[in-house]
């Protein structure tokens, strides 16, 4: 394949200038070397090792004449890529600054792969949620994912599950109950918000050793058991499985 693949659909064809610098110069070289009737003596592969097969008839005249065009596509493309990149890696920097200020506005909303929650309800004084699965408790920057870690999407703990069951802590309703079934996110009477993500990177079991035991939009009572999963068998499929309980709209609770 070569390096010319990477450097295509790596660089040329998603910023576009480099492309069309590249063909600009390439087509310079051509010109010059069909203005001196540059041609060649034999049959061969491209590339550079090909510039030998324009030796014969006793001159080098087209040996130096490749050359030269080769230089000319070279040091022209690299020119008009300069001046295309300091108008266009501008612009593409400012774009990627407004996009990076719009990331950080909805980190603490959402995660890097899922997760959107439903609307904000009134804000609640503070926060009472129960263990939902039993297990070793321990604290959110043990997990195993940066967006938990981190607390982007707000503060909680994590648990090492004992048994593969998720209850309900507290009573209210389920706002989002992912298809997977790996993931959960329920709002308390008390406008609490909480998600609970059973393993990391679990959504790419696509549902499999995860048993949904209610459905997105129903009310549920504390200690209902709303999921069951397998944990012995997403361990043994790679997947660390500690449980993160996190509490999503933690800037609206006191503490």
């Amino acid at each position: 394949m070569g390096i010319t693949e990477p450097l295509l659909y790596g660089v040329n064809l998603p910023k576009k200038y480099p492309l069309y610098a590249s063909m600009i110069g390439g087509a310079l070289g051509g010109l010059y070397a069909g203005l001196t009737h540059t041609h060649r003596f034999a049959t061969g592969s491209s590339g550079l090792s090909a510039v030998l097969l324009y030796i014969g008839d006793n001159t080098m005249m087209f040996f130096y004449n490749i050359l030269i065009a080769i230089v000319i596509a070279c040091v022209s493309s690299a020119i008009l890529t300069w001046i295309l990149a300091i108008r266009f890696e501008k612009k593409n920097a400012k774009a990627s600054s407004e996009k990076e200020d719009r990331k950080e506005t909805s980190a603490s909303k959402t995660s890097s792969k899922e997760i959107e929650m439903a609307p904000k309800a009134a804000k609640p004084s503070k926060a009472i949620v129960e263990a939902c699965t039993p297990g070793t408790i321990a604290p959110l920057s043990t997990a195993k994912d940066e967006a938990f870690s981190e607390g982007l999407l707000g503060k909680g703990a994590v648990i090492e599950p004992d048994k593969g069951i998720v209850e309900a802590p507290f009573d209210g309703i389920i706002s989002v109950f992912f298809p997977t079934a790996h993931a959960i996110g329920l709002m308390s009477d008390d406008g609490i918000e909480v998600l609970i993500h059973v393993g990391i990177n679990t959504v790419e079991l696509n549902g499999e050793h995860f048993t949904a035991l209610a459905k997105q939009g129903e009310r549920v009572q504390k200690g209902q058991t709303l999921l069951k999963f397998d944990k012995d068998a997403i361990a043994k499929a790679g997947y660390p499985t500690q449980t993160m309980v996190i509490v999503t709209n933690t800037p609206n609770l006191k503490t």
